[in-house]
């Protein structure tokens, strides 16, 4: 009876798992780390305190599972008012961000093709109609 009663709950907050997730990595491919890590520092001291409540109050499974749903739908609707209202703000972070990431790997592929062209002086490359100084190997 109890698992009777408990599973239409559990089947709802399980059900907001993946939205929830793939709302993440969303905000994580904008760019918007900081604010997650600032949710999760919220969200996890809620959590916290809605836990010894619910311990306090000897809950029993399916009440966990009401509770569970519910932190699953707050979480998807933080995830998802950000995703949609602060497209502007994230994006233009993201804009810097990927700048900072241009001039890096400019930077370096810059230094690569130092370091290709160091190389060229040290081994000499067959010249353009194929042949090169050194004599072809013999075979036996």
């Amino acid at each position: 009876r109890l698992a009777r009663t408990a599973a239409p709950w559990a089947a709802c907050g399980l059900l907001f798992h993946p939205i929830v997730v793939g709302l993440e990595g969303t905000l994580l491919a904008k760019g918007d780390l900081p604010w997650l890590v600032a949710n999760y520092a919220l969200t996890g001291s809620l959590s916290v305190v809605a836990t010894l409540a619910l311990a306090a109050n000897q809950a029993t499974l399916p009440r966990i599972w009401q509770y569970l749903l519910a932190y699953q739908v707050a979480r998807c609707s933080a995830f998802v008012h950000r995703a949609l209202f602060s497209a502007s703000s994230a994006s233009a972070s993201s804009d810097k961000t990927s700048e900072k990431k241009l001039q890096i790997f400019g930077a370096q592929a810059k230094d690569n093709r130092l370091q290709t062209t160091s190389d060229d002086d040290e081994f000499p490359t067959p010249s353009s109609s194929g042949k090169s100084d050194e004599p072809a190997p013999v075979a036996r």
